[in-house]
């Protein structure tokens, strides 16, 4: 829709999955759900689903366990400060609002091809990535940058997934507003 919007921003956004080598760099459990999605769709919504709403009947003690479990010491603090960790689960009880449907959805989102090329996006992209960041790699913000012809990167080597959000979304929003 190039005649509707002008600008985005891809703040740690995931990049297509279907390149050998995507999701090198990113934790275990990501890279794991990702493999599952793609190889048996079908299980993985069962999997997946049971365990989002597991995790959404227990979201007091799991998801800030969960946050925590191999991120980089930017990121534990960042999502450790009560008003960042206020933020998160406000966000996940809305995502589950209405059931799992639309997480398991964006799975599925995930883990096909697209339809289009990166290089085929025309507008303005501002990309923002953690070099930290271990839930979606800065090989896929290193890629993406690449590929779209009209991107203004930021790479940050002391930022993780959730710290570069948090500490820079001033930056970020001014990037795009412009």
């Amino acid at each position: 829709m190039p005649e509707r919007i002008t600008a985005a921003a891809l703040v740690c956004g995931v990049g297509p999955l279907d390149r050998p080598g995507a999701a090198a760099g990113m934790n275990v459990s990501h890279r794991w759900m990702l493999r599952f999605g793609q190889r048996f769709p079908w299980l993985a919504r069962k999997v997946i689903g049971f365990s989002l709403h597991w995790a959404w009947d227990y979201e007091n003690q799991v998801l800030p366990k969960a946050l925590f479990k191999g991120l980089p010491t930017v990121d534990q603090e960042a999502v450790s400060r009560p008003e960042a960790k206020n933020m998160l689960l406000a966000n996940w009880r809305e995502a589950f609002h209405a059931g799992n449907r639309g997480m398991l959805w964006d799975g599925d989102l995930y883990a096909r091809p697209w339809g289009f090329r990166l290089e085929e996006i025309p507008i303005a992209v501002h990309l923002w990535q953690g070099e930290l960041d271990k839930i979606v790699p800065p090989s896929m913000g290193h890629y993406c940058a690449s590929l779209i012809s009209n991107c203004q990167a930021h790479f940050f080597p002391e930022e993780g997934h959730f710290s570069l959000p948090f500490r820079r979304m001033r930056d970020i929003l001014a990037g795009i507003t412009q």
